[in-house]
């Protein structure tokens, strides 16, 4: 079924604020973004600017948010924020961001913020689902696992189901699997290097 298309002017707009797009998670979510905005009729309009990285001088007394800074609040009928802007980012920065855009409609993915509507994706499901195919599929029993950031919501969540699913199969829990990591390329390279090379681990 098709739908009367507004023209541009006429049509809510939404803003997208989003850390990368070229991880392949960056590229479905934004593709599934466009897919709703085009069948609400609605325009989007992306910045791609890196974590929030709150800038401070002196002759300005707001701190500047970069590219951000370029989404002004009368542009913009509703904000999606990703949750990889907010990645190492502090509460207090990431309350002073919001309050720039006041009561604008904003909901974020897996973004805690005061007044703001947050989704959270089926984390639980989806490791319990990877670990249980390791171990039953493959018959694996020392699955090892690199952590996000500590506190942030998804990562909480994927390293309890990996214990989880562990548990559920009457494995042991081994804190020499378990690295720290903080969910970008580097720092799984570094937690191969730490589990291989400083642990001295054998798969």
């Amino acid at each position: 079924m098709s739908f009367p298309t507004k023209p541009a002017s006429e049509r809510k707009t939404i803003g997208v604020f989003a850390s990368q797009v070229g991880r392949a998670w960056g590229a479905e979510f934004m593709a599934g973004i466009t897919a709703a905005a085009e069948a609400n009729n609605v325009n989007l309009v992306h910045f791609i600017g890196g974590r929030l990285n709150p800038q401070v001088s002196t002759d300005k007394p707001e701190p500047s948010f970069g590219l951000y800074d370029l989404a002004k609040p009368d542009q913009f009928d509703g904000l999606i924020l990703t949750s990889d802007i907010a990645y190492g980012v502090s509460p207090a920065d990431l309350k002073t961001f919001s309050a720039i855009y006041g009561s604008i409609p904003t909901v974020t993915q897996s973004v805690y913020l005061q007044n703001v509507t947050m989704f959270v994706p089926d984390n639980s499901a989806g490791m319990r689902a990877a670990v249980r195919h390791l171990i039953e599929e493959h018959g694996y029993k020392r699955i090892a696992f690199i952590c996000g950031i500590p506190g942030q919501v998804d990562a909480e969540q994927r390293f309890q189901a990996y214990k989880d699913e562990l548990a559920a199969h009457d494995l042991r829990y081994d804190e020499d699997l378990v690295v720290d990591g903080d969910f970008i390329v580097e720092s799984g390279r570094d937690a191969v290097y730490a589990l291989l090379d400083e642990r001295k681990l054998r798969f």
